[in-house]
């Protein structure tokens, strides 16, 4: 019975430090940091203006909050196979997109 309790408590502390992690930027935060991206390059688009959500994301780590990253997305409702592979930096507590080309 020890054995099993012992192998349930290391199970739930690997889950609990798995769940931890950060494991680079959400859909959400991904589209905000490819927005704000666009809206750089565009004068008088502003982010809200931008009709696309992100519907995919696919990431590997690379370094210290940095990941890269395939993202797919829906340009004006309509899915778009994909939209590019993009680096994604995290810096203070704000994650930024730079396209990979």
């Amino acid at each position: 019975m020890k054995g099993l309790f012992g192998l349930c408590c290391t199970i739930a502390a690997s889950l609990l430090l798995v769940s931890c992690g950060d494991g680079g930027p959400s859909r959400s935060e991904a589209e905000a940091a490819i927005k704000r991206q666009i809206a750089g390059f565009l004068p008088g688009v502003t982010e809200s203006q931008m009709s696309f959500a992100v519907t995919d994301l696919k990431c590997t780590e690379t370094g210290n909050d940095t990941y890269s990253c395939q993202v797919a997305a829906a340009v004006n409702g309509r899915a778009s196979p994909a939209i590019g592979s993009y680096q994604f930096v995290k810096l203070n507590g704000t994650w930024n997109a730079t396209p990979v080309r």
